[in-house]
């Protein structure tokens, strides 16, 4: 029993004399410690020295926006603030760097992370002061406590994107929307309709709103200042549709419709717009254009065309050109390729060319992925020296005054799926006895090797290429880093 205590107290001691010892050692590790500090707060960062006003600019190039939930984000202002102390005074008295929000989120969020959003948007909100706000609500499913937190600001609204999936959840009162500008509103009309519902009158006493943006929106789903808008966009809407709208406003300048639904019902009537001077066409099927035929635009000065090529698509426009009776000075037009709908009746190709030659006052034309067959058919229209040939007045040539040209080719599609699948055939051969008809003695090789080259070559002649960088030496935007001349008149060694 006494062999075993002292056992024991030797062991205690033992322990003493290490706690002693490691308390010795975490003293002189908490000196070096705070040597270090000492010596870390005499290094000045460079970047820690520039002027608070000059690192508040550069906050401000930097943060794009401020998002929360979705992806993380490395531009925000919270990666900003957590970079060190004097960044985060710097970030923290920056109301801007915080103003411009946008939401994500997904329709499987749980409610954790729903209410870890609502969370850091009111923090967010709390870091604006007074600033007026952009709201970028689009990404989420908006219930009604979500909205009232919106609400709560809508004051300091300056841009608001929002989709409301269910006539419920916005409030039916009209909200005082003093410096609100920028609109954009995505609905579903079909729950609208199917639960026939009041229309949206909150966006009514807005102000200073001009520019707004509606996708898949009825005129009776929403009540807006419609005669103060001056730049609209209308998305995913029947043709019919957009006419209902386009006629209450009056005074619009830009005009983007886009990815219009195809009806064989037409609609009541043409809507004459008198103010509007740019129209876009936008859509992915070719028949989204025909929403031109819904409108004359007498005082439209450009044109975009983003549609499909297809058989008629320049019929259209010239019909839309001939009823607005306009006097176009900039056309933009993308997917310039009538070869993939020739018929041998119609070797030249006319609908292009038919349709800039109703358009004479046109002084700007930008093709985008453009055919080589049409560029070619283009450039005989184009030629001078044609007309002088047919003797006509200059005049009388396609685009008289035409001062700017801008062309970007097609790039020819490459068949890669078609090329591997050959390969993969070709590599292995057919074998004879896996043939299950034709002449026994039939057989393909394997394929050992396979070279694919592609050119850059433009065809020409000395005289052309001196022609080009005479051209671009006079300072004409030519660009020629990949230019490489195949000589024709070259002499063969």
């Amino acid at each position: 029993m006494t062999s075993t205590a002292a056992a024991l107290r030797d062991a205690l001691a033992q322990v003493d004399t290490e706690i002693v010892q490691w308390k010795a050692r975490l003293a002189q590790l908490e000196a070096r410690r705070e040597g270090i500090l000492d010596s870390l707060d005499t290094i000045v960062y460079p970047v820690l020295s520039l002027p608070v006003e000059i690192t508040a600019e550069i906050f401000r190039h930097y943060v794009e926006r401020a998002w929360i939930g979705g992806p993380s984000n490395t531009q925000g202002p919270v990666v900003l603030a957590a970079v060190c102390r004097m960044w985060r005074e710097i970030a923290l008295s920056l109301p801007a760097l915080w103003s411009n929000i946008w939401l994500d989120g997904a329709e499987d969020d749980s409610d954790e992370e729903r209410e870890l959003m609502k969370r850091l948007f009111a923090l967010h909100l709390a870091r604006t002061g007074k600033h007026p706000l952009k709201l970028d609500a689009s990404a989420i499913s908006l219930d009604e406590s979500f909205a009232q937190r919106l609400i709560g600001v809508s004051a300091r609204w300056e841009e608001l994107s929002l989709q409301i999936l269910s006539p419920d959840v916005f409030p039916r009162d009209i909200l005082h929307l003093p410096a609100l500008r920028d609109l954009c509103v995505t609905c579903d009309s079909d729950e609208f309709l199917d639960n026939d519902s009041e229309p949206i009158i909150a966006f009514s006493d807005a102000p200073a709103l001009r520019k707004l943006q509606l996708s898949d929106v009825l005129v009776e789903m929403i009540v807006l200042p419609w005669a103060q808008l001056t730049e609209l966009v209308l998305k995913n809407l029947f043709p019919q549709h957009c006419v209902e709208i386009l006629v209450h406003t009056t005074s619009l300048r830009d005009l983007t419709i886009e990815q219009t639904r195809t009806s064989d019902d037409p609609a009541a009537s043409v809507a004459t717009l008198s103010t509007v001077k740019l129209l876009k066409v936008r859509g992915y099927m070719a028949p989204e254009l025909a929403v031109v035929d819904f409108l004359a635009l007498p005082a439209l000065e450009e044109l975009q065309v983003a549609v499909p090529d297809w058989p008629g698509r320049y019929d259209h426009l010239s019909d839309f050109v001939r009823r607005s009776r306009c006097e176009l000075k900039s056309l933009s037009i993308t997917h310039v390729d009538e070869d993939l709908h020739l018929t041998p009746e119609d070797v030249d190709g006319n609908g292009l060319h038919r349709f800039l030659a109703d358009t004479p006052s046109v002084t700007t034309l930008n093709i985008t992925r453009m055919g080589w067959e049409s560029l070619n058919r283009l450039l005989v229209h184009l030629d001078l020296s044609r007309w002088m040939y047919l003797q006509q007045p200059a005049t009388q040539c396609m685009l008289p005054n035409l001062e700017n040209l801008e062309i970007a080719m097609e790039g020819p599609r490459i068949l890669y799926p078609e090329m591997v699948d050959t390969l993969q055939q070709r590599r292995f051969g057919e074998r004879l006895e896996e043939r299950p008809y034709g002449d026994s003695e039939m057989a393909t090789a394997q394929l050992k090797r396979f070279r694919f080259r592609i050119p850059k070559i433009v065809w020409g002649t000395g005289t052309s290429e001196e022609k080009i960088l005479e051209w671009r030496a006079k300072g004409h935007d030519i660009d020629v880093d990949d230019l490489q001349i195949f000589r024709l008149d070259a002499e063969e060694e």
